[in-house]
């Protein structure tokens, strides 16, 4: 597990090993302008190993995001279906995201049969690679459960990138400051 420290909150995450952030030792600064800091926990001696840490296991910035979006896709997932649906998000979800090149974070919290899916992408065009490349983990997905809306946000220059090829799907569009 990773601590991450900004300013006074500290939060930890699971550290799986793939494409984005490389750490060796025991402290590394992310940002030192935001003052995020990550530290190493799990081994009581010897130094931490290099890990990478995924896109979906740690987002945090002070700073503007540029042109990242963010979209978060929310499922009503029957009870029935519940675990099969769980299955689809780690096997089939997650190794496909793993190594996307524009992703910032992507992962799925549930509260109850409620599905949520939390991502974040460079740019519009991060997110639109991202539809095809999980095309058939979202089609399995939509047979187990339906998807009750999306939010999608960012700048408007981004957004309006997304606007026709998002057009059947129930979105909702959120514009940057």
């Amino acid at each position: 597990f990773f601590f991450f420290r900004l300013g006074r909150f500290e939060m930890a995450a699971h550290a799986i090993p793939t494409a984005k952030l490389s750490l060796v030792g025991a402290k590394f600064a992310l940002n030192k302008r935001a003052g995020l800091e990550m530290r190493w926990r799990g081994r009581s001696s010897g130094p931490p190993p290099s890990r990478t840490l995924s896109a979906h296991t740690c987002f945090a910035s002070a700073s503007p995001l540029g042109p990242a979006v963010s979209i978060t896709p929310y499922f009503e997932v029957p009870e029935a279906n519940l675990e099969a649906f769980k299955k689809n998000v780690v096997e089939g979800f997650y190794p496909l995201v793993a190594n996307e090149p524009k992703c910032i974070l992507y992962n799925f919290t549930f509260s109850g049969t409620t599905a949520h899916c939390r991502e974040v992408y460079e740019d519009a065009e991060g997110l639109l690679f991202h539809l095809g490349n999980v095309d058939a983990a979202l089609k399995l997905a939509l047979e187990l459960a339906p998807m009750t809306k999306i939010e999608c946000h960012g700048p408007a220059e981004e957004l309006a990138k997304l606007k026709a090829p998002l057009k059947d799907l129930p979105v909702i569009y959120f514009t940057q400051l």
